[in-house]
């Protein structure tokens, strides 16, 4: 019971300090907080306080502007007013005048004083200018110098003033000892850095020696090096020259090859021409052939031409042609030699103009002839089925417009005979056929005839023929009696006229009712009442003798319809 009561009071003692730290820590907090404040508060004032600095600057610097102003425009009034006065002394001077007598001429004293007055008057003038441009100059720079003073000294006399003011004692102290301990720490440092300046003065006095040494060897191996480079450069005018020698011998070997191949397979007659002008036939055990393909001297003999491993014809090696004992003796000299050659090129230019490659070019051009006349075969071929196709399309198309064209001239027939009692109208289909036109008068109920060409005769159009039931009148005629009188249609009157259009309409509507939905009608047209109700417009218009078609809207149709209607008025 004792230990539990000793427990519950170290317990309540601790708790004493927990809560006594836990306030004091709220003060701390609180006077942080309030110090914070104060801070801050200082540091508006301080700002509001140099702001103010700020603003009496200003208004200084403004009240010496304008003091100065106002000097400036004292001095100018002072100016106007000895102006004025001036004049007004003027003004009074010439009312004077006024009341005097005109005098014409001067005394000699007047004209003595006037020219004594006159150099005067000039000199005078001179030093005014000259006066004046001084002024100026002399006010320019004093305005520069009070500028000077005003934006700067003057300002910077101002700060001091106000670092001076503002300045506390114990903070230049404190500053003192700071600086103190800083040259302080600086002399220390100074006498460390001058130690390790003695140790590298040191190490730099090594290092020179050790660099002497090694410039002497670097001397010796740049000398070893120019003795190579003098080898090696000796050695690549050597390689040069035999480069160049190489690139010779290899364009020799290139012309010699292109010569051979220019020369063409030689037949065996020109190996007895040669033999027999040498009076000697080889032993093909005893000689050898030089190929300059395949480097061979080996003799191989195809077809009476001698060829080496690589099939090229060879060249042969005119000093050590035959190695045989038995024609040693009868070896001709170079001169010889040379003479022949000169005389076998001279053969060859007269063989200069003939073609080569003809045998080869035979070959090519025989293939390509074949090539050709078999596809001449295919297209031909292709060309008759596809005449074949159009014919059948041709048929079908004509028979499909014949058996259209029936039903119309039917319908045609039926309603004319209606409109007009005892007349009767036929619809004739226009043919082209020889290059001439002219009317169908068979019965357009009867089958067409197909042409030469097994293709049915060309169509150009459809015109109206209308007969008396007593005789046919061919062409563009209409009866309107019945009695066999006919007339043209620029003889009918605009009734018949329309009725005949009347008639075109009515079939057109009856061929219509057969058709598909979504039919279109394509009218030309000045009535503004069809324009209304079109759904599109096109207007043909003309510039420069050429026409152009255009979607236009209804506003300028009607105004197009409008001013044509006035115009015809």
């Amino acid at each position: 019971m004792l230990n539990t009561r000793v427990f519950l009071v170290e317990l309540s003692f601790d708790e004493t300090y927990y809560y006594q730290s836990i306030i004091i820590d709220q003060k701390i907090t609180e006077l942080v907080a309030e110090q914070q404040k104060n801070d801050a508060k200082h540091a508006h004032d301080r700002s509001e306080r140099e702001q103010l600095k700020e603003d009496i600057a200003n208004a200084r610097k403004q009240k010496e502007s304008i003091s100065k102003a106002l000097e400036k425009k004292e001095k100018l009034l002072a100016n106007v007013r000895t102006q004025i006065g001036q004049l007004k002394a003027n003004i009074s001077m010439k009312q004077d005048e006024m009341g005097t007598e005109l005098v014409d001429h001067l005394t000699p004293e007047e004209k003595d004083l006037l020219q004594r007055l006159n150099p005067e008057i000039t000199e005078l003038k001179e030093t005014l200018i000259a006066c004046r441009a001084n002024r100026i100059e002399t006010e320019t720079r004093k305005a520069e110098l009070e500028t000077n003073l005003s934006t700067n000294l003057v300002r910077r006399r101002q700060e001091l003033e106000a670092v001076k003011v503002s300045g506390e004692t114990d903070k230049l102290d404190a500053e003192a000892e700071a600086k103190k301990q800083e040259l302080a720490d600086a002399t220390l440092l100074v006498e460390d850095v001058t130690q390790q300046l003695k140790r590298v003065s040191g190490s730099i006095a090594e290092r020179t020696r050790q660099l002497g040494k090694i410039k002497d060897e670097k001397n010796k191996l740049k000398s070893l090096e120019e003795s190579y480079e003098n080898t090696l450069q000796d050695e690549a005018k050597e390689l040069e020259q035999l480069l160049s020698n190489r690139n010779i011998l290899v364009a020799k070997k290139e012309e010699y090859l292109k010569k051979s191949r220019e020369l063409g397979p030689l037949s065996s007659d020109a190996f007895d021409v040669y033999y027999s002008s040498l009076n000697y036939v080889p032993s093909f055990d005893s000689m050898r052939i030089w190929c300059f393909c395949c480097c061979t001297r080996f003799p191989i003999l195809l077809g009476g031409m001698f060829f080496c491993y690589c099939y090229h014809l060879n060249l042969f090696e005119l000093t050590g042609f035959f190695h045989s004992a038995n024609y040693r003796h009868r070896r001709r000299n170079i001169k010889e030699l040379h003479k022949m050659l000169h005389r076998c090129n001279e053969q060859l230019q007269q063989f200069s103009h003939v073609n080569k490659k003809a045998l080869d070019q035979y070959v090519n051009f025989t293939e390509q002839r074949e090539e050709l006349q078999k596809r001449q075969a295919e297209l031909d071929a292709g060309d008759e089925k596809i005449r074949e196709l159009i014919s059948v399309l041709d048929q079908r198309k004509d028979e499909s417009i014949e058996r259209t064209f029936k039903g119309v001239a039917k319908h045609f027939r039926e309603v004319f005979s209606e409109l007009v009692q005892g007349g009767h109208g036929f619809l004739v289909m226009m043919k082209k056929k020889d290059g001439d036109q002219g009317d169908d008068d068979q019965d357009e109920d009867a089958p067409r005839v197909a042409d030469m060409e097994g293709r049915v005769e060309k169509y150009i159009g459809v015109k109206v023929k209308a007969c008396s039931p007593f005789r046919n009148i061919c062409g563009v005629n209409v009866s309107f009696t019945g009695q066999g009188e006919t007339q043209s249609m620029k003889q009918l009157s605009g009734g018949q006229k329309t009725v005949e259009i009347l008639n075109l309409l009515i079939v057109d509507m009856i061929r219509r009712l057969a058709d598909m939905a979504n039919t279109q009608f394509i009218t030309t047209t000045f009535r503004p009442e069809l324009v209304k109700v079109a759904d599109k417009i096109y207007g043909v218009k003309h510039k420069s003798r050429v026409s152009n078609v255009e979607v236009i809207s209804k506003e300028e149709a009607l105004i197009f319809i409008e001013q044509d209607q006035s115009h015809n008025v």
